[in-house]
């Protein structure tokens, strides 16, 4: 019992990381307001869960800013194209859906899908940014290539991500906490795919994403 309750204890750990998944997601909240700074703040929530929270390394404030700053200018043009992708197929899904044709519902479904698409890219792009140093088309070609080469985990993003909205637009309050959780579970799952691209370590090398 004491052991249950003592300062390493499952108790004071389970604790611990309860209150770091709270605290980047706030941290997550305020840095996407400005929206264009959304990606480097989704890129800094899933490294500082992945190490801080999973991997218990580090400060959870000061890895999140670490990766913000470093990500911030890979993350921006990903960013206007997911927010101009999003809003601009949204718009012609709105047009398509007041029209009584088969063509009007068959481009309405299409905006669908391509919008489902964009949010599964968006789903693996950031992590991928905060796993690896490539360029602007480097970065785009291979997360094109996890998102339709591992279509279960692209449709668990997914829905994870319809989770998050349909949660904030219910109770705002729920982002207080709802993005670092389904982050650390999105983060299972994609660790998983990144591993299989990345190379192992030396021998005698520690690289923290490996233990």
């Amino acid at each position: 019992m004491d052991k249950f309750f003592g300062l390493e204890g499952p108790l004071i750990s389970f604790l611990d990381k309860c209150g770091r998944v709270v605290i980047l997601s706030v941290l997550w909240v305020i840095c996407s307001l400005p929206l264009f700074t959304l990606g480097a703040s989704s890129t800094a929530l899933y490294y500082s869960i992945t190490k801080t929270v999973r991997k218990e390394r580090s400060s959870s404030v000061r890895e999140f800013f670490k990766s913000f700053g470093r990500s911030f200018k890979r993350s921006i043009p990903f960013t206007i194209i997911f927010l101009v992708g999003m809003f601009v197929l949204y718009l012609d899904t709105a047009i398509w859906a007041g029209k009584k044709t088969k063509m009007a519902f068959v481009s309405m479904n299409v905006c669908i899908v391509l919008m489902l698409i964009l949010v599964a890219f968006a789903g693996f792009v950031f992590p991928v940014i905060s796993r690896f140093i490539l360029g602007f088309k480097d970065t785009a070609r291979f997360t094109a290539f996890l998102t339709f080469r591992h279509l279960p985990v692209s449709l668990a993003l997914v829905v994870m991500a319809m989770i998050l909205a349909i949660g904030t637009w219910s109770f705002f309050l729920n982002l207080v906490y709802l993005p670092g959780v389904l982050c650390l579970i999105a983060s299972v799952m994609i660790e998983n795919v990144l591993k299989k691209y990345i190379p192992k370590p030396d021998e005698g090398e520690e690289v923290w994403y490996d233990e």
